[in-house]
């Protein structure tokens, strides 16, 4: 998402988003090899999906606001709540997300499903908003902490991890 601070999309390149397909039946294998606890893993694994709606490769998609964005929504959601359904998985985490696709959908999906995580890591950054522009984060603090308390009003025992930059250049005391 090319944040001001990040090498990552000029050291790996677009996001590429594996076929759902695929990674059901990756998640399937490795339920019947004995897992039980998987853990769906992306630089920004809530945008999974908008690649391939980019790229026409998936029909039906319209285009959503999200923390006052227009952004074309991901498929995230859809995948999973089709792997926390297959049998076996006792526990299903994710990581890394941000807030700037953390969709209601995605939200509805983890509180209908009792063994998807509930404790979410949402890197807020800064709680300043020059700083947040600065870092090219694309929010505001107070778009932020509405998405918390969404996130808290549907699923009452969400718990938070964050990542927060100290001492970012132009910040002060």
């Amino acid at each position: 998402n090319f944040c001001s601070y990040c090498i990552v999309p000029f050291a790996r390149g677009k996001e590429i988003s594996r076929p759902i397909k695929d990674i059901v039946e990756e998640v399937k294998q490795s339920v019947s090899n004995g897992f039980k606890n998987i853990t769906l893993l992306g630089q920004n694994v809530n945008s999974y999906g908008s690649d391939l709606a980019t790229n026409n490769r998936h029909k039906n998609i319209t285009i959503v606001k999200s923390m006052g964005k227009r952004r074309i929504p991901s498929l995230f959601p859809h995948l999973l709540n089709k792997v926390a359904r297959i049998d076996g998985v006792e526990y299903l985490d994710f990581m890394s997300s941000n807030p700037w696709d953390f969709s209601d959908d995605l939200i509805r999906v983890i509180a209908e499903n009792k063994n998807i995580t509930k404790t979410l890591h949402l890197p807020v950054q800064s709680g300043d908003d020059d700083i947040l522009k600065l870092m090219n984060r694309n929010y505001a603090s107070k778009e932020y902490l509405k998405l918390l308390n969404k996130i808290r009003k549907a699923i009452p025992e969400a718990k938070f991890t964050t990542d927060i930059i100290v001492g970012f250049p132009g910040e002060s005391k």
